[in-house]
């Protein structure tokens, strides 16, 4: 297999997911890492292998190269962020602005208050990971996977993932069958004549109450304990579909069904279907008493079977209850101004909270016409259309002890212990804290009754505490607890810092060392393994702990290596780069830019700074 002569093709029909893979097997291949039907032999030139990096993460300037007329890519095939927005790949143009990933993963705009809209409907708000997929008929015209994205881990290419596809399909295999099996009635089409359905969803715990890792975690196979163990995590995690993104019928016409479709399809698939008797039993009298077109009746039940849901008889017999449960085109939808102004969203989100089995951390509503957005002028929060709120909870514990960390760039941390508590159904213990947010609690100390707040409806924080004589102050700490060095109190804009000056505090250096092996890609190296080294530097861990750690670091490229130093991210290495005669060289190894990469370094660093200056002494004797 050629492989320069694929990358080649790929580069010129601007084929994405091709040259994703190709990528994947370079990297592999320069790495020293073994790849089927291929050699370190079939290696690009750095040339070609820029002009793959080009097309995947800067498609406008490699399009003025290449003739467009040879590009055959496909609509929404790539994607390159601007200031004027997303740059897409359509056809054989770029076009700035245009649709957006038809698995795109936005964030729904979070409120703190519920505002009243039209024609309103509430949804559980699932705790769990965003999960996008790309369903389409095979030759046996059944729908499969094509591709399934979650934030943060991508599934979507066989190729390149196959094992968290696996794992996936695992997790879909019953919401696939029940699909297939369904001959619901869109808007526009039967079920029969699509041909491929995008929708977006939620991997979610089956149970609140259950004690395993959480749902990201499972799907990204960071499980310890091999396939055994994962697939009895897999047993205790279920997709939970949220809304159609777009449904293509096999004449390739696009339609995008509104959320109250949405759900009604998903209802004939065994979710969200549960007695109306129930909801008028379980919501308070200020729930009830809001307008005709309010619809509460979106939670899954426990009771769900994968039959299809007799939606026709969720409508309310009982009309002086004003609540419409039916979700069926709606005769009494008007664009007039309900009064929702009475609903009471705690009482809807404890309603769903002992109704669902599943976590829950809050409430969405939409409009019942709201239609998942296809561009990125539609995914601005003012005009999005749909919200997310969630309960902010407090409550009291006792403050049990205050421990310290410190960062690589030497600023002190401090988290404070605390008598476990439980808001919102999830256990909290400490609470990452400010210097700012310490000298405000002026008088706190070991032992106070303290009140813990979720901020931002996720991170505990001690908002105030009960003042008592009896209790001993907390005075803010002036030596680093580590090297004994005097602290620097800093306040900029309102934002106070104390930080550890010294350079060559050991715990400093053990953070840095920390980040570069994780950035390089060496594992096995924990925090207590460099805790019991004598000297943290690379040659005592290549004696103790990597002995092959000379073969992965004369691998590392320039700008990974610069990363890793502590330079910055990606975009500020970049930046720093083009002033230098390194900035078409830095995928090369740094032993072939070592001595470039010593002036930089030398410009930017302290000739004092022992952790920098012992790694370059080891790049040193490697050449």
């Amino acid at each position: 297999m050629n492989l320069v002569e694929n990358i080649k093709k790929a580069i010129t029909d601007v084929d994405i997911e091709k040259l994703y893979n190709y990528k994947a097997i370079c990297d592999r291949l320069h790495n020293s890492i073994p790849v089927k039907d291929y050699s370190i032999e079939d290696l690009p030139s750095d040339e070609l292998y820029e002009d793959m990096i080009n097309v995947l993460h800067k498609g406008e300037s490699i399009a003025m190269r290449l003739d467009k007329e040879k590009y055959s890519g496909r609509r929404n095939a790539a994607f390159v962020r601007k200031d004027t927005g997303y740059v897409s790949l359509e056809g054989t143009k770029f076009v700035k602005g245009s649709t957006i990933s038809d698995l795109w993963m936005g964030s729904i705009p979070k409120i703190k208050k519920y505002e009243p809209i039209n024609d309103v409907m509430f949804m559980p708000k699932f705790d769990g990971v965003s999960c996008g997929l790309r369903l389409k008929r095979n030759n046996t015209n059944e729908f499969e996977l094509d591709s399934a994205i979650t934030r943060g881990i991508e599934v979507g290419y066989t190729r390149k993932s196959t094992d968290l596809k696996d794992k996936m399909l695992k997790i879909l295999t019953e919401f696939i069958i029940n699909i297939n099996n369904s001959e619901f009635q869109f808007e526009s089409c039967n079920m029969k004549d699509v041909k491929q359905i995008n929708l977006r969803g939620e991997i979610v715990l089956k149970d609140k109450s259950s004690s395993t890792s959480a749902p990201a975690a499972i799907v990204s196979g960071k499980v310890n304990g091999g396939e055994q163990v994962w697939n009895y995590y897999c047993e205790n995690i279920e997709y939970i579909p949220v809304e159609i993104i777009r449904i293509i019928d096999k004449d390739d016409k696009i339609s995008r069904p509104t959320q109250e479709f949405c759900i009604k399809f998903f209802r004939t698939l065994g979710f969200y279907s549960y007695s109306d008797t129930d909801l008028m039993s379980n919501v308070s009298s200020s729930t009830s008493d809001t307008s005709s077109n309010i619809d509460l009746s979106l939670a899954p039940s426990s009771n769900v079977s994968s039959s299809t849901s007799d939606t026709s008889s969720a409508s309310t017999s009982d009309t002086s209850s004003n609540i419409d449960l039916s979700l069926a085109p709606s005769s009494n939808v008007s664009s007039s101004t309900s009064d929702t102004s009475s609903v009471n969203i705690n009482e809807i989100f404890n309603y769903f909270t002992t109704l669902i089995q599943n976590p829950l951390d809050g409430v969405v509503y939409c409009s019942k016409l709201w239609q998942y957005p296809q561009c990125k002028a539609e995914t601005n929060a003012s005009v999005y259309g749909k919200f997310a709120w969630k309960p902010t909870s407090k409550t009291e514990t006792i403050l049990k002890e205050i421990e310290y960390n410190i960062a690589r760039d030497g600023k002190i941390n401090l988290e404070l212990i605390y008598d476990p508590v439980n808001i919102n159904g999830k256990n909290y213990s400490r609470a990452k804290t400010s210097i700012r947010q310490l000298l405000i609690l002026d008088g706190i100390g070991i032992g106070s009754t303290i009140t813990v707040k979720l901020m931002g409806d996720i991170s505990p924080m001690i908002v105030e505490f009960e003042p008592n004589d009896e209790i001993k102050s907390y005075k803010l700490i002036d030596k680093c607890p580590w090297c004994k060095s005097t602290l620097k109190l800093e306040t900029k804009k309102d934002q106070s810092t104390l930080k550890c000056l010294n350079l060559n505090c050991r715990e400093i250096i053990k953070q840095k060392m920390k980040n570069f092996l994780t950035v390089i890609g060496v594992k096995g190296v924990a925090e207590k393994r460099l805790e019991s080294l004598k000297e943290i530097t690379l040659q005592e861990i290549e004696n103790k702990y990597v002995k092959t750690l000379k073969d992965i670091i004369k691998q590392v490229n320039t700008k990974t290596f610069l990363v890793a130093l502590g330079f910055g991210g990606v975009t500020q290495v970049n930046k720093l780069l083009k002033s230098t005669d390194l900035e078409y060289r830095d995928v090369l190894p740094i032993t072939k830019n070592y001595d470039e990469l010593i002036k930089l370094i030398n410009k930017h660093r302290s000739p004092t700074d022992e952790f920098t200056t012992n790694i370059m002494k080891y790049y040193k004797d490697l050449l």
